[in-house]
């Protein structure tokens, strides 16, 4: 049964807005649930036919902008910079950014371990730097199993780094 009786939809990761576009950038995904009768909700597990995915969103109307398709369903918050970028990371240790307006993917750097935590934006000197921890995170060792199967390999993998990113494009004047 899609949607599902649980989870779905949208994370608990946080979502970002940006005033430039007024649009509001999140992760999606569609969880079912199969049902026995009289076992209530077995497994959790993602559609087939409807990949998890960032999207944008206006707010006001509710009319996606835009989708990126993601491989795994993404479980890093995400990040707005005045530049129009959105930045995250995925299960496979890429950081990126895509464009805010459109959704292109215009950067990314693998940076060897899972990304789960949010990007963090920061400045030194003028000049301004992204941020984001990869190498795992508890949530994913317990998610993982039921909601990515496909992902397992990648749940083995405990490799904690720490990535610094220089931003692809200047993103503030």
């Amino acid at each position: 049964m899609c949607p599902g009786l649980g989870p779905g939809a949208r994370g608990i990761q946080h979502s970002a807005y940006s005033p430039r576009t007024g649009w509001w950038y999140t992760t999606d995904l569609e969880i079912c649930s199969t049902l026995k009768g009289g076992e209530g909700a077995g497994v959790p597990i993602l559609n087939p036919n409807a990949p998890p995915q960032i999207s944008a969103f206006d707010p006001v109307t509710g009319k996606k902008q835009w989708a990126f398709k993601t491989k795994y369903y993404n479980l890093s918050s995400l990040l707005t910079t005045e530049g129009d970028l959105v930045f995250g990371g995925d299960l496979e240790g890429n950081a990126f950014a895509l464009d805010a307006k459109t959704g292109e993917k215009l950067w990314s750097f693998n940076t060897g371990g899972r990304i789960v935590a949010a990007p963090v934006s920061f400045s030194v000197g003028g000049r301004q730097f992204v941020t984001i921890s990869s190498g795992g995170g508890r949530i994913l060792r317990v998610i993982c199993p039921n909601y990515i199967r496909r992902a397992k390999d990648i749940c083995r993998n405990l490799r904690p780094c720490f990535s610094f990113l220089r931003c692809p494009r200047r993103i503030s004047n």
